[in-house]
């Protein structure tokens, strides 16, 4: 891999990322009621949220990991120099990674909610 697509990479991995935290705020960024504790200002919030905000947050942040997928991979092939066991560990926990925390996580927050 030269360096202009490893740049290329990264540079869409970070923007993935700004998604990702940009959909995780639109599902999870909520203010609590005086008084509540954790569940109960969970579930006030959850009822109080309009349905577009997780919806739209799930599939900006399934957009954001999957733009970020090429760029966690960019790093295995500096670990496969020193440690070639450890990479292919690496590259089976970002397919992982991307299968969980894409569709798994995302999507069904923005479903459940």
């Amino acid at each position: 891999m030269n360096r202009e697509k490893a740049e290329r990479y990264l540079k869409t991995g970070l923007f993935g990322s700004a998604l990702t935290l940009t959909g995780d705020l639109l599902i999870g960024a909520a203010k609590f009621p005086d008084g509540a504790g954790m569940i109960e200002g969970y579930f006030a919030a959850a009822l109080a949220m309009p349905e577009w905000r997780p919806v739209l947050g799930g599939l900006i942040g399934f957009a954001g990991i999957c733009l970020e997928f090429p760029a966690l991979m960019t790093i295995a092939p500096l670990i496969r120099e020193n440690m070639p066991g450890s990479s292919r560990f690496y590259q089976l926990a970002m397919h992982v990674y991307l299968a969980f925390g894409g569709g798994a996580v995302h999507l069904s927050c923005g479903v459940l909610m």
